[in-house]
């Protein structure tokens, strides 16, 4: 990289460096929804919502990173 070039903390991956904002938000929102529909009991709403983290948590840590794995855990809970 030249000297004096910008880089976008953005287009540093998340598993070297903390998540944005708008990511944390984001993922806050998915897994808020997914415990609050799994606490009413709306079973098909708290799965599509766990998809939809673990989606995006596989898309910015990648499937191997703990977060995205507890995820994994809790849809696997929800599945039984």
């Amino acid at each position: 990289m030249a000297p004096g070039t910008f880089v976008d903390p953005a287009d540093i991956p998340p598993d070297i460096r903390p998540l944005t904002e708008a990511e944390q938000s984001r993922m806050d929102a998915f897994r808020a929804a997914a415990q609050e529909a799994r606490d009413a009991g709306a079973h098909e709403e708290a799965l599509a919502q766990f998809r939809a983290l673990l989606e995006l948590e596989a898309a910015t840590w990648g499937r191997g990173h703990p977060w995205t794995a507890l995820t994994l855990a809790h849809l696997g809970v929800q599945l039984r």
